[in-house]
């Protein structure tokens, strides 16, 4: 049995785990850089950007799947 999880923050989920999942060719989606995001304010509820992570954990509780979004709340357009 698989389990989905709903984080708000990177703090939840070790960095090995996720950067064990994303690739280096694709460097705006490794824990450093999200977790920049969040730390700095850059993306965050105070933005207008709620950081959302999806983890998906296989029996064991390992991570084997994952991926994140922001949900808008407002619509004030971006440079």
């Amino acid at each position: 049995m698989v389990t989905l999880e709903i984080l708000h923050s990177l703090n939840g989920v070790p960095q090995a785990d996720w950067d064990a999942l994303t690739s280096p060719d694709f460097p705006f989606a490794d824990y450093d850089h999200l977790h920049a995001l969040e730390v700095t304010g850059c993306a965050g509820p105070d933005m207008g950007w709620l950081p959302v992570y999806l983890l998906v954990r296989n029996d064991a509780g390992v991570l084997v799947a994952a991926t994140y979004c922001y949900v808008k709340s407002h619509g004030y357009g971006e440079f």
